[in-house]
């Protein structure tokens, strides 16, 4: 696919929706041929994201994103910038961009990022169970955090191959390219890992004894580690009460 369509994507679509917004390489154009496609799905009722032929589904309910927005999430300037209606009134995209806090400075976010990645501190065992969530939570810590470091300059766009141009380090691209594989990868997974330490120049480690033991821990000075484990990692069954 293309230019991606509503018809394209509503037959993949589990439970209900007021909205569907393309966002990602497939709306900004700069897809490859492993790109997967990148739907924000808005309900009225929560449930767990989802994927289906890859097709990655991001579920969140409008009062969550709202929230989100006028917190300056990232995640919601992207899809402020760089995103395509597919299904629903398109004025939602204006509306965010109204009530959006532009920030000069997201030292916090970055520093919610770091206390969030020690999760990425496993071993090859642990990685083996759920090795698709962890290389899509590296991926996105790490381009997060680049993302923050950059997200004042005026040409600024939410793609890798913006970040290695601008940071002028093709490793980038080799590290992001983990969430583009179709099977586990270990060593890949560490090389990776080890680039988003040398941009953050912090060693990730996880003293506790499993992830939720972590996401217990910090989830009281940060909500960020819970709401990407709820969509990466689900260390539990119970859902989220904040979506």
């Amino acid at each position: 696919m293309t230019n991606i369509q509503f018809s394209d994507i509503n037959k993949f679509v589990r439970g209900n929706y007021s909205h569907l917004i393309l966002f990602g390489s497939y709306s900004r154009g700069d897809y490859e041929t492993k790109s997967d496609i990148d739907i924000l799905q808005i309900t009225d009722t929560r449930f767990k994201s989802y994927s289906v032929n890859h097709i990655n589904f991001s579920v969140y309910t409008l009062s969550r994103l709202n929230e989100m927005c006028l917190d300056g999430s990232l995640f919601l300037l992207h899809i402020i910038k760089e995103s395509k209606v597919l299904f629903g009134d398109s004025d939602i995209l204006n509306n965010w961009n109204k009530i959006f806090p532009y920030k000069k400075d997201y030292t916090q976010y970055k520093n919610e990022i770091i206390n969030t990645s020690k999760l990425l501190d496993v071993n090859e065992e642990v990685y083996l169970e759920n090795w698709k969530g962890f290389n899509s939570l590296l991926c996105y810590l790490f381009r997060s955090y680049l993302y923050a470091s950059l997200v004042g300059e005026k040409d600024f766009s939410f793609s890798t191959k913006y970040l290695a141009d601008k940071i002028n380090d093709l490793n980038i691209i080799n590290a992001l390219n983990l969430k583009k594989e179709r099977s586990a990868n270990y060593e890949l997974y560490c090389f990776a890992k080890q680039q988003f330490e040398y941009y953050s120049n912090i060693k990730f480690t996880n003293a506790d004894n499993s992830s939720l033991d972590l996401i217990q821990k910090i989830k009281f000075y940060s909500k960020l580690p819970e709401d990407l484990s709820r969509f990466f990692l689900n260390p539990t069954n119970k859902e989220s009460s904040d979506y």
